[in-house]
């Protein structure tokens, strides 16, 4: 439930910082910035 809030509240900056003009490399950057962090966020919960 926590990720999926998370991956919304994510999605959601993604979109604010994406103008069309920004380029595929940004997009790929951020997508994987999310992910690292997720996958931290994941790991702490693991603990």
């Amino acid at each position: 439930m926590k990720m999926k809030k998370l991956n919304q509240i994510f999605n959601y900056k993604l979109e604010i910082f994406n103008p069309k003009k920004n380029t595929e490399k940004i997009k790929k950057l951020l997508k994987r910035l999310k992910n690292e962090f997720l996958e931290k966020i994941n790991n702490l919960g693991k603990i």
